[in-house]
């Protein structure tokens, strides 16, 4: 039986809640372990990689809290862990889910109207942002510029501004996008009313 989309995002926040009150080194191993499995065994090791590898900037940034934090490396490898879990556990009950899904449980579970119409918007917009990042990496190359295969800084300061301004310009041609919409009628509350079977 289909577990219901409110259902379904409602057992994942109080999942990440759960997740995020583990303290137990040894525990959080083992439900790593057992939740690799799970997602290997339901998904090709390729789309769980895939899964990861958005993640991996986030992953960097709570390795270098690691220098910072007072509680040093036992605080990053416990982060790092959890980090890795809450998205083990996205995969295995959230790999079908779509945006029509998460906007209809948000509406149901009573999320605040601004944040629901930013995710659809979020959601329906990436392809906007898509496109414009490969106009720009596009760009680069026809200038003769290409992205050495070991570590450079310089490489990703400029793939940052790049990522940056792919941000604006789309949220621009979004923006302009939306307003079209509004004047032929759009209304926010009857974009998405029901669950598909």
């Amino acid at each position: 039986m289909r577990i219901k989309a409110k259902n379904r995002v409602l057992i994942y926040l109080i999942g990440v809640i759960l997740i995020l009150q583990i303290s137990n080194l040894e525990l959080l191993i083992g439900l790593l372990s057992i939740l690799v499995v799970i997602a290997l065994c339901n998904k090709s090791s390729k789309k769980v990689w895939q899964r990861f590898y958005f993640a991996i900037p986030f992953f960097l940034t709570i390795i270098v809290l690691g220098f910072f934090h007072t509680k040093g490396w036992q605080f990053t490898i416990q982060l790092s862990l959890k980090f890795l879990i809450i998205i083990i556990f996205n995969i295995n009950l959230l790999s079908d889910f779509n945006e029509n899904d998460l906007i209809l449980a948000m509406k149901e579970l009573k999320f605040p109207n601004l944040l629901i119409i930013t995710i659809f918007f979020i959601f329906r917009y990436h392809k906007t942002f898509k496109a414009e990042m490969n106009r720009f990496i596009l760009a680069r190359k026809l200038r003769g510029r290409r992205t050495e295969k070991k570590f450079s800084i310089k490489e990703y300061s400029i793939l940052a501004e790049s990522i940056g301004a792919g941000v604006v310009r789309s949220i621009d041609k979004s923006d302009k996008v939306y307003q079209a919409m509004k004047l032929r009628g759009l209304n926010i509350e009857t974009l998405i009313i029901e669950e598909r079977e």
